[in-house]
């Protein structure tokens, strides 16, 4: 009997001293790893703002291949969520709860296997330049009983985060190479086009006839638009459908965007563009030094395999009414997509 109670003290020591030392131990932990990459803020957002990018990177698959997913819609936005199953990465899920476009991206986590637990995080990039810091933060809170766990979480989960940020770094690094190399510098996003009401005429021109086609035809549309009633909703457009190089003419439009219920004039037609998936790239400069705009945007839907519909469409911002200064010009170039 004396041996029991002998037991049962030391027991009675051993709860009392770990209660008593729970009061000292924080309620909730924070994981913290910080990584800086050679590439610029918008490349590395591009691959944290989507969970269906977080594959090519996250620990997680690295270290289960056989990892079954699931991703849920609208990727890339608040409510989108990751569904994982897999003998080493357990069962879990991962919800988008904030963006900050090209700063933060936050998420809540919620494991059923190996063990219950939730969480939430948040990646946040900090730009230096060409190059960006990425911090990768986990924080949560465990009952008091178990809160002894707490001091062990920085040691489970901090090499995973530094496995990810590497394999991040990696990933972000060689997008920023190509970015260079094929897209010479322009910053190319994946979109989309609102869609519009367009006053345009439509016709097949020769190439050395194209500036004074467009510049004839918008004041044109302009007056159409205020006789019939329309109201101005945009700035002029160039919508081109089909380039003829070897007869040196061009299949092109000269549009506007407009509001109204009536019909414009005889040589003039109405047009619904309507919403769709796009490519957007913001050109500042003259409009005879754009090539390698338009290069940059066909070697991303090549290297993308996207598939581009037509018309191709520029949208004069600021042009030579506004701004003397060409460099200051700025131009948005629309690619649609299938």
């Amino acid at each position: 009997m004396r041996i029991i109670r002998i037991i049962f003290t030391f027991i009675l020591i051993i709860v009392g001293l770990y209660l008593v030392a729970s009061f000292f131990i924080p309620s909730n932990y924070k994981v913290e790893r910080t990584l800086t990459l050679n590439a610029p803020t918008d490349i590395v957002f591009e691959q944290i703002a989507s969970f269906k990018n977080w594959e090519k990177w996250s620990s997680g698959r690295n270290n289960d291949p056989e990892m079954k997913t699931l991703f849920g819609p609208n990727s890339g936005k608040v409510g989108s969520y990751w569904l994982w199953r897999g003998d080493k990465a357990g069962e879990g899920r991962m919800t988008c709860t904030a963006i900050e476009d090209q700063k933060k991206i936050s998420f809540h986590l919620n494991l059923s296997k190996p063990y219950e637990s939730e969480s939430d995080g948040y990646i946040m990039l900090e730009p230096n330049g060409n190059e960006t810091s990425v911090i990768l933060v986990s924080e949560g809170t465990n009952p008091f009983h178990l809160r002894v766990l707490n001091l062990m979480m920085d040691k489970w989960i901090g090499p995973d985060f530094e496995k990810s940020l590497e394999l991040l770094k990696t990933l972000a690094e060689k997008e920023s190479e190509i970015f260079q190399k094929e897209y010479f510098g322009y910053r190319i996003k994946e979109t989309r086009y609102d869609g519009n009401k367009i006053g345009y005429v439509k016709k097949t021109v020769a190439f050395d006839e194209m500036d004074e086609f467009f510049t004839k035809n918008y004041a044109k549309i302009e007056e159409e638009a205020k006789n019939c009633g329309f109201s101005i909703e945009g700035k002029p457009m160039r919508l081109y459908y089909r380039w003829d190089y070897t007869n040196a003419v061009a299949t092109v439009a000269a549009a506007i965007p407009v509001m109204g219920d009536s019909t414009l004039g005889e040589d003039y037609s109405l047009m619904q563009l309507q919403p769709q998936k796009a490519l957007l790239l913001n050109y500042y400069g003259g409009y005879k030094s754009s090539s390698n705009a338009y290069k940059a945007l066909d070697n991303y839907v090549r290297n993308k395999k996207l598939r581009q519909a037509k018309p191709v469409i520029e949208e004069y911002v600021i042009g030579p009414k506004e701004q003397r200064d060409s460099a200051k010009w700025y131009t948005k170039i629309w690619y649609l997509l299938e």
